[in-house]
């Protein structure tokens, strides 16, 4: 089924956003007793099991009232002492933060984390206007990140092109 409403799975989570291309999805009569797995912009996702474990995703605008399955957990913050976006990116890349979420990694054959491991993280929370230039400043320098790879792409694609003219020329003798 391809229409309905949308839910989301582990295969949807990533950090450089959400993958919508294996949605799937249920009857709107099928999600309104599955109200517990709904989901808003800006609720924090976690894979909680295996290979991927630890991933983590901010959900955007538009997803009010997607769902869930069980193989992830929501984190719905308090907007007034946490600027979402600041968690996000402090779960996605700040090593003190993913090492307290590793450390209390549970099982063997299958390692799992939830809820109440999640509530022994600590994530110092500046006050909400430090947050937001923290996150202000970490985007540009994504953008600049990005804007780099780009080049190095295309510098990458246009050696590989007149890589085999010098070659030629080089066992030609003409350099």
């Amino acid at each position: 089924m391809s229409e309905g409403v949308p839910v989301l799975n582990v295969g949807s989570i990533s950090p450089q956003g959400l993958n919508l291309d294996k949605l799937d999805y249920v009857l709107p009569e099928k999600a309104a007793t599955l109200q517990r797995y709904s989901l808003q912009a800006d609720d924090l996702l976690f894979a909680r099991t295996g290979a991927t474990l630890g991933k983590v995703c901010l959900l955007p605008e538009g997803c009010d009232g997607w769902l869930m399955t069980g193989h992830l957990f929501r984190v719905r913050l308090d907007k007034n002492r946490c600027d979402p976006r600041f968690a996000f990116v402090a779960f996605r890349g700040a090593k003190s933060i993913q090492s307290q979420v590793f450390d209390q990694v549970r099982g063997a054959t299958r390692p799992g984390f939830n809820t109440k491991l999640l509530s022994n993280v600590c994530l110092p929370l500046p006050p909400l206007e430090k947050q937001r230039e923290i996150v202000k400043y970490l985007n540009s320098l994504e953008i600049q990140i990005n804007s780099l790879k780009q080049i190095q792409t295309t510098t990458a694609r246009e050696l590989d092109a007149i890589l085999p003219s010098i070659l030629d020329k080089a066992f030609k003798g003409d350099l």
